[in-house]
């Protein structure tokens, strides 16, 4: 007879695995004083910008940059969120806890969606988990990374929907799709792709289906900015074989190269196996539907461009959906491989997180090194950052690649490498250049590709302030003077 002590112990096991996994991913990031990802200081910056502008009016940043008039717009929550927080702890510590937020948020909602659906395992969740710390998180589209819980949940909500109609789960699913639209467009986009594939395994309630997404899809494609149409760009950048090869080698699971991308090729083998022998052994139908959501966004990853309109990384963005479709996917295996998983994922994890403690390691010393000195220049002066980023190839992740924004934050002073703020994406961040704004940003953008910075940055009236390993930065004190005079 099993004690009634045992057994609660056994039953909260799963749950304190997984609570193991989200602490070493979460905890990473406050070890450290700084996240290594590309896009978020630019998404800090701007977000400071706005509070900067909308609280002081007369700030010398109104005369570069201007809010964004409304907040109902895709691709807000994440920015939303920023401002709001800005007013009580720095950006950067902001960026952890919304960061944190997404890792707590990723395998609750897809425990969630996958209840949903019938399914009560564990094990996906537990390698769901292990997805979170991954290539996209490290580009800083937190954005989009916000955006997926939110699809997770609509899902979930969509699929109780089809199986108990009723117009509260209507108005549940509407409001959530119209939350995962605020949040990304991508996300939304996705999120509509993965409900009609559900809905098709319900034939009989379609009309319930139409009415828990059509009102929030009609009314997000009236509210997308012209900016972001698929009319404006559509091109790719890798050869289909080349995207074959990075969809089977989990590529979206790596962010730093050599270490990382052999684990994530190892991992990719390991799911795949498992997937084929839960499809060979299991016939389950409650499975169908997630394997059908594993093809569909095999194809999508294989065939979406890598931007459409202003939106870009697309295939990436799909795969992170794919592998977590797929191994939602993974049931009917021997009972004793199936009690490995969670254990696989969390020591996955551990090494992984060890890994990556390396890198955020790395990066705080060049940060250090690059704003050592900054209390040297006066507050509010113009200035122009000459970062030395090391050589990369398409597809690297550059940490150092926006870090300037945080000079611009600690020095009160514009950013003209803010390309947020720009027309062809403006219309979907907190700020937008202003007329005498917009005229900097290319005179600034230009100084960037020069052969002789130095000789061109002395000829506009700017001297050397700061020069050390990491960085050159030229500047002038008066921040009213144009870069390109």
């Amino acid at each position: 007879m099993v004690n009634r002590d045992e057994s609660n112990a056994v039953r909260w096991l799963p749950l304190a695995g997984l609570t193991l996994i989200v602490v070493l991913q979460a905890g990473l990031l406050w070890v450290y004083p700084w996240i290594p990802n590309n896009d978020g200081p630019a998404h800090q910056y701007s977000a400071w910008a706005y509070r900067e502008i909308t609280t002081h009016p007369d700030s010398p940043l109104a005369q570069i940059y201007q809010p964004n008039p409304s907040w109902l717009y895709p691709n807000a929550a994440y920015s939303y969120y920023l401002v709001r927080a800005g007013a009580w702890v720095s950006m950067a510590t902001a960026e952890k806890i919304g960061a944190s937020l997404y890792i707590l948020a990723l395998p609750l909602s897809y425990a969630l969606f996958l209840r949903a659906l019938g399914r009560r395992a564990w094990s996906p969740v537990y390698l769901a988990s292990a997805l979170a710390l991954n290539y996209l998180f490290f580009m800083g589209f937190f954005n989009f990374l916000w955006g997926v819980p939110l699809a997770f949940l609509a899902l979930a909500a969509f699929a109780r929907t089809l199986r108990e109609p009723s117009w509260r789960g209507v108005a549940l699913t509407n409001l959530l799709f119209a939350l995962t639209w605020w949040a990304h467009l991508t996300t939304f986009f996705f999120a509509a792709v993965a409900a009609a594939v559900l809905a098709l395994f319900a034939p009989r309630r379609l009309p319930w289906a139409a009415a828990a997404i059509a009102p929030v899809a009609l009314a997000g494609r009236l509210l997308v900015p012209p900016s972001v149409s698929p009319d404006t760009r559509w091109h790719d950048w890798t050869y289909p074989m080349e995207r074959l090869r990075e969809v089977a080698s989990m590529h979206v699971a790596s962010a730093f190269g050599h270490a990382d991308n052999l684990a994530a090729i190892v991992m990719a083998m390991v799911l795949l196996l498992l997937f084929a022998l839960s499809v060979l052994r299991r016939r389950d139908p409650a499975l169908h539907r997630l394997r059908a959501l594993t093809l569909v966004f095999f194809v999508l990853a294989l065939k979406l461009p890598d931007v459409v309109g202003t939106g870009s990384f697309l295939a990436d963005r799909a795969c992170l959906f794919l592998w977590l479709f797929l191994v939602g996917a993974i049931e009917g295996l021997p009972g004793k491989l199936r009690a490995l998983l969670p254990a696989l994922a969390c020591a996955v994890v551990a090494v992984h997180v060890t890994f990556l403690s390396g890198e955020f390691a790395r990066f705080e010393v060049k940060m250090k090194d690059y704003l050592a000195g900054h209390d040297r220049i006066p507050v509010g002066a113009q200035f122009f950052p000459w970062t030395f980023l090391p050589k990369s190839v398409r597809g690297d992740v550059e940490p150092m690649a926006t870090v300037h924004a945080y000079y611009a934050m600690a020095l009160r002073a514009p950013n003209y490498f803010l390309y947020q703020a720009a027309p062809e994406h403006a219309d979907h961040f907190p700020v937008r250049y202003t007329e005498d704004g917009l005229k900097r940003y290319p005179g600034v953008k230009k100084a960037t590709r020069a052969v002789l910075p130095h000789m061109l940055m002395a000829k506009r009236g700017y001297r050397v302030l700061l020069h050390n390993e990491q960085v050159k930065i030229y500047g002038r004190e008066h921040a009213e003077a144009s870069p390109h005079d």
